[in-house]
């Protein structure tokens, strides 16, 4: 920045603030707080919006409204419709726009949704000059609100206030813009950035007020004050001497044990293994198989004797065990080398940033010594899907069995992720 002042710096990081500082060595919030980049990408590559929403949102509150965030797509996780969506609720959540991972999957299908859709309009690059995007954003805001009044979402004196709260902030910021110039920083948005959060404040409140397209209307008007309001505060904080601040402790989530509710089914927490012997155990010769893997996962560790109360960060495919995320059923086989007698069945559920991934329905059934035929034991269905539940103890009256396996039907997996399975241990007593 010395040799080159107006040179853009921006790195592109994962999102969870947790994972990137203990598993990638990206302590992208320090790097902001610093000024040591002006913008960031975050890598949400996901095919879902819940998770999208998450990423961003989570680097949102961390970067205290004052920077800019850039939420990174993954264009071949999505179909065309997919990334209209993800892109709709990038632009409601108040960020500055998308970036696209990347290009060699964009198809011809996906480049004419985006041409006659978000992208078919030339625009600024916010991070280039906020200040001159923040102008832009405001002197186009009288054309929108006047399609609220085509659309019957707001009256006529609502469309010219707004028009004419918009036009004198837009003249506003220049005028900050060029006596900040003269003062060598961003200070002179102060006025200007005040106006827009409480513009912003009253278009809130009316967005619980009238109809239900007016309410849209305002917020819709909110956003794009709000966005103003971002792009005005992150050209300020840029442009201001940074005191240090030197790093913090990553957030360590403790989660919580939820405890059944008395008279619930037999699918409880399970108790402490004591004395009692783990017929599953991979060291016992218990063999295990699975209908199908995530990249990069395999079953060696459900019964490999390690449960989810140790950090998956980094290491999730050792901890865990993934079925493929596709449609139709899932399971897990046990083999056991000699026919046993079992009482109790524990499934301890994979851990994920805090949230532990239980399917809403599974079946165990088993197979008695000498037959091929899967016999039923105990069904499990809760549509309520709980994040909190670190794992499920079935009990039940002494059965003989060769195997025992796990089925999971179609769409049964975590609500979230229903063509997912998501295991990280399964013992056996």
């Amino acid at each position: 920045r010395t040799i080159r002042p107006g040179l853009k710096l921006s790195a592109a990081v994962v999102p969870d603030i947790r994972r990137a500082r203990l598993s990638t060595l990206q302590n992208w919030k320090h790097w902001l707080d610093n000024q040591f980049v002006d913008f960031l990408n975050n890598m949400a590559y996901t095919a879902n919006l819940w998770e999208l929403e998450e990423h961003t949102g989570q680097m949102v509150k961390l970067s205290e409204g004052r920077s800019l965030l850039y939420a990174g797509l993954g264009v071949w996780l999505n179909d065309p419709e997919q990334l209209m969506e993800q892109i709709a609720l990038v632009r409601e959540q108040g960020l500055p726009g998308v970036t696209l991972f990347a290009s060699v999957h964009l198809t011809e299908e996906k480049i004419e949704a985006l041409t006659n859709g978000p992208f078919r309009e030339r625009a600024l690059l916010p991070h280039r000059d906020p200040v001159e995007a923040a102008a832009a954003v405001l002197g186009d805001l009288p054309r929108k609100v006047a399609l609220y009044r085509e659309l019957g979402a707001l009256d006529d004196g609502a469309v010219t206030a707004a028009a004419r709260e918009a036009e004198q902030l837009r003249k506003q910021v220049l005028k900050a813009r060029e006596d900040g110039q003269d003062k060598g920083d961003g200070t002179a948005l102060d006025g200007a950035i005040s106006a827009l959060e409480d513009w912003k404040a009253r278009a809130e409140a009316k967005a619980g007020e009238g109809s239900e397209t007016a309410q849209r209307a305002w917020r819709r008007i909110a956003q794009d004050v709000g966005y103003v309001a971002l792009l005005l505060r992150s050209h300020r904080f840029l442009t201001q001497p940074a005191e240090y601040r030197p790093p913090e402790e990553p957030p360590l989530e403790a989660p919580a044990v939820a405890r059944p509710k008395q008279g619930e089914a037999a699918a409880t927490q399970p108790a402490a293994a004591g004395t009692a012997t783990n017929l599953a155990l991979a060291s016992r010769g218990t063999r295990v198989t699975v209908d199908s893997n995530f990249p990069g996962y395999g079953p060696r560790p459900l019964n490999d004797g390690e449960r989810n109360d140790t950090s998956e960060e980094g290491r999730w495919a050792e901890v865990a065990w993934a079925s493929g995320e596709i449609p139709g059923e899932h399971w897990i086989v046990l083999e056991f080398p000699e026919p046993v007698e079992a009482t109790r069945v524990d499934i301890y559920w994979a851990r994920d940033r805090g949230k532990f991934w239980s399917s809403q329905t599974y079946v165990i059934e088993y197979q008695p010594p000498g037959s091929e035929r899967w016999v039923e034991l105990y069904r499990h269905q809760d549509p309520e899907w709980r994040t909190q539940i670190t794992a499920h103890s079935i009990q039940f009256q002494p059965v003989n069995m060769a195997k025992l396996r796990i089925r999971q039907p179609e769409g049964g997996g975590p609500a979230r992720r229903p063509n997912l399975m998501w295991v990280a241990e399964v013992e056996v007593y």
